[in-house]
């Protein structure tokens, strides 16, 4: 994985939400950044909050997903529905590691 490692911490101040590798301030992972009270109605505050959340587990996420993946066995037989889920899992993981457009 080219990604940063973690554990990601979360620090908020008064212009956004800060995601940085421990809490070295020089390692950032992403950052949202506002106008104090500019951009801030309650609608755009809980998008951010979801925002990082999502963001914060993405690589935990990441790594289930790559491990579920590789336990299920190669030729197994399996509904339609289920073929559609190890489908849409092998593109959710392209995606993460950038292989898609």
């Amino acid at each position: 994985m080219n990604h940063t490692p973690g554990p990601w911490i979360r620090d908020d101040d008064e212009i956004g939400i800060e995601l940085m590798v421990g809490d070295d301030p020089n390692l950032l992972v992403v950052c949202t950044l506002d106008e104090p009270g500019l951009y801030n109605t309650p609608d755009t505050l809980i998008q951010k909050e979801a925002n990082a959340h999502l963001i914060m587990a993405a690589p935990d996420l990441l790594e289930a997903l790559t491990k579920l993946i590789s336990a299920w066995p190669d030729g197994l037989a399996c509904d339609a529905e289920t073929s559609k889920v190890i489908d849409t899992a092998y593109d959710a993981i392209a995606k993460a590691e950038g292989r898609t457009a």
